[in-house]
């Protein structure tokens, strides 16, 4: 299997975590992130992952290792939402929609209020960015009904 995307996907995993010439050592191996002892032959990896299907590879607590219970394969959007610089949880950012659709506030102000760009305000508040934040945010305008959310 050697040259497929699932092995350069562990490839990448290992090199990460394993060696400290890699330039992104200090977010993974650096930081303690270490892979598995089955994961360190190609065969357990695939036996426990399966093939990607255009999917990235992820893990669930960004503060732990490579391994079975913490890894699953997933898209680019909900890669971006894990990552530990991420400043919005699905939580805040209903509130940032619900409070530009029901005061008018500007994208810039948002941003301030939320310590995010006017940009990544205005890509929330449009479904660009967290598209259900803004569907279960008009449901909930509309239905007068609570939203309760996955806190994972």
């Amino acid at each position: 299997m050697k040259g497929t995307r699932v092995h350069n996907v562990w490839i990448a995993m290992r090199y990460r975590c394993n060696n400290k010439n890699s330039d992104i050592f200090h977010h993974y191996g650096g930081r303690g992130i270490k892979v598995c002892k089955r994961w360190q032959k190609f065969e357990n990896f695939y036996a426990d992952m399966g093939e990607p299907n255009g999917l990235t590879l992820e893990r669930k607590n960004n503060n732990k290792g490579y391994n079975k219970q913490n890894c699953i394969w997933a898209t680019q959007q909900e890669q971006l939402r894990n990552r530990r610089d991420t400043k919005l949880k699905l939580k805040k950012a209903i509130k940032l929609v619900n409070i530009r659709l029901s005061t008018g506030i500007t994208y810039e102000k948002l941003g301030y209020a939320f310590n995010i760009s006017r940009d990544h305000a205005w890509r929330i508040c449009n479904g660009r960015l967290w598209p259900e934040a803004l569907l279960l945010t008009k449901r909930q305008i509309k239905d007068g009904s609570t939203i309760t959310i996955d806190n994972r």
